[in-house]
């Protein structure tokens, strides 16, 4: 930060789609850490040296909340419109071939894909030739499969950590933009027109699901807390105040 000067790059060109500003995790012991989402997975790496710890996936293709870090947990809010109920809808590319290639050229152009998706099969053509290839078509059908939801990652470990590190999800619709808030052991979320919702943070458990009854906006900005209160503001400009308690209520609006 003194000089300008590089200390280290980490190669990320796995992650297709990412909008979280990274995190910085200061354990006990070991080497303070980044913690960086990507597409499908949140990875640690070394604030030192850019290497990487670990990293554990599952997660949804494009996260946008910074995680949260409390009880030595991670707290990565990872929202999308599909989820694992899509796995194993789609075929293999092989199989896709066989059945939209229709010029037979080896890969789909825009005309050949999914109707209902033509629209955003830019999305897929990262080489921008406009023929979805072997591995666009790999990641348009791992999108497709993944499961967003609030995820509880236990912090440590090395490796690939998915499958004993994640101690619990959420996966009712939260927050898509908006970092969500942890204020004494209570994680809040809020999410377009006005849905808030309060989750014990140690289990998982909701607390409480509701509505704030006078901003029902569009919500970008991340809750803030205070004096034993939590402040929301929609789109729109509607500050909500509430009480700061799992059973939260309105105190303004």
């Amino acid at each position: 930060a003194t000089t300008g000067e590089e200390i280290w790059r980490a190669d990320r060109s796995e992650f297709r789609k990412a909008f979280s500003t990274p995190a910085i995790y200061r354990p006990d012991q070991g080497p303070a850490q980044v913690l960086a989402p990507g597409s499908f997975t949140l990875v640690s790496y070394s604030l030192d040296t850019g290497d990487e710890l670990w990293r554990a996936g599952g997660f949804c293709w494009q996260p946008k909340a910074v995680p949260l870090i409390a009880n030595g947990r991670a707290y990565l809010n990872c929202q999308g419109a599909s989820g694992d109920a899509m796995a194993g809808r789609y075929p293999s590319y092989a199989g896709a071939l066989a059945q939209f290639d229709a010029d037979g050229d080896g890969g789909l152009s825009e005309e050949e894909f999914y109707e209902n998706r033509r629209a955003v099969f830019w999305e897929y053509d990262f080489s921008q030739n406009g023929s979805m290839e072997q591995g666009e078509w790999d990641f348009f059908v791992s999108r497709m499969a993944t499961r967003p939801g609030l995820f509880a990652v236990r912090l440590g470990g090395s490796g690939d950590v998915s499958a004993s590190h994640v101690d619990w999800v959420v996966d009712r619709p939260l927050g898509n933009v908006p970092t969500p808030l942890i204020y004494d052991g209570v994680i809040y979320s809020v999410r377009n027109a006005g849905i808030l919702t309060s989750i014990d943070a140690q289990t998982g458990e909701i607390i409480k699901q509701g509505r704030l009854p006078d901003a029902l906006g569009a919500y970008y900005a991340s809750p803030i807390a205070a004096d034993g209160k939590i402040f929301f503001l929609d789109e729109e400009g509607t500050l909500t105040v509430v009480r700061a308690d799992g059973q939260w209520t309105v105190l303004h609006s």
